[in-house]
């Protein structure tokens, strides 16, 4: 039992980098940073300048999840070529659905792929890459996101992964007759366990 709690803990800490959307990647101890003193009519035009020609990684970080430009953000966030904590907080401030969905896909870098889907409303995608992405983080951000509990059961039915299975009974799963169901027949103990745990839990 002592290694499926800390099998838990583990997928919980991994959730939770994902649902943060993973804003740093650190490369060194980060220094202090004072951004210039601009009035508010140029903070923006300084914000570009830093991103653009800034040497000092974690000054173009900041100077990044301050901009508002959406053109410039989306510029950043499909650079490949860009440091992974720039494009991170880039896709922080993103709006455009379409590219989110286009780096939730297929981006190269799993993180990013995570940042992105904390920011998506499709849920159809959402339940496609929950399914069937062959990354388990992918898998668990995405599961996270939905809130139809009929895709939700769907996953614990037929998911691979025991612990992922676990956590969405565990953290999403509120639909009693579901739970029940899982209490009742699935055919793992752990899961049988943990929906019967959920069902005390909502039942109170």
């Amino acid at each position: 039992m002592k290694h499926k709690i800390i099998l838990i803990l583990s997928l919980l800490i991994t959730v939770t980098i994902v649902l943060l959307a993973l804003l740093f990647v650190v490369k060194s101890e980060k220094p202090v940073i004072a951004m210039p003193d601009t009035d508010a009519e140029d903070k923006q035009t300084a914000l570009v300048k830093t991103e653009e020609s800034d040497e000092n990684y974690w000054r173009r970080v900041e100077a990044t999840r301050k901009l508002e430009d959406q053109t410039l953000l989306e510029e950043i966030a499909k650079n490949k070529d860009e440091d992974e904590g720039v494009r991170f907080a880039a896709i922080g401030n993103l709006e455009n659905q379409t590219l989110l969905e286009e780096i939730a896909k297929s981006d190269e870098y799993w993180g990013i792929r995570a940042s992105a889907i904390d920011k998506l409303e499709n849920q159809a995608l959402l339940a496609e890459l929950a399914k069937n992405d062959r990354n388990e983080n992918i898998r668990v951000g995405a599961a996270f996101k939905l809130k139809d509990q009929v895709l939700l059961a769907d996953i614990v039915k037929n998911d691979p992964n025991e612990d992922l299975r676990v956590i969405i009974v565990k953290k999403k799963l509120e639909d009693l007759a579901l739970l029940e169901e899982f209490a009742k027949s699935d055919k793992s103990e752990w899961v049988r366990q943990v929906a019967k745990e959920r069902l005390n839990e909502l039942k109170k």
